[in-house]
């Protein structure tokens, strides 16, 4: 698949499976984006806190070890208040989600195409 975008912005993908962020990366790599992992909650946080203005979009997984997706939001949004923040998860989507700051729910397992789609969705709006 050809390259779309000559620079689609940065993604910080967030999640403890390496196969998930394998997936994201490659898709996103593929499709014009630069990508940062992290393999948890305080990691990813580390990363914002550390360049706050540099991504684009933030895709967080919920459940991960050390710290969570949702607790990962809240303390993000502290650093990066309009940083779009996407929670993931193969689990329901939590009650507190608004509360996080989080702008959308994105459920597991997902094809490439709806993983385009959502973050074209945030970056271009």
């Amino acid at each position: 698949m050809p390259n779309e975008r000559e620079n689609g912005g940065s993604v910080l993908v967030v999640d403890d499976d390496y196969s998930v962020r394998a997936l994201i990366s490659t898709t996103l790599k593929r499709n014009g984006f630069d990508v940062t992992m992290a393999t948890n909650g305080r990691i990813g946080v580390e990363h914002v806190r550390a360049t706050p203005d540099r991504y684009k979009l933030i895709l967080l997984d919920n459940h991960m070890p050390e710290m969570d997706g949702l607790t990962a939001c809240r303390v993000i949004r502290q650093f990066a208040p309009k940083s779009p923040v996407v929670l993931m998860s193969s689990e329901t989507e939590p009650d507190d989600l608004e509360a996080s700051g989080a702008r959308e729910f994105f459920p597991k397992p997902f094809q490439a195409a709806d993983l385009i789609n959502l973050v074209d969705r945030h970056i271009v709006s």
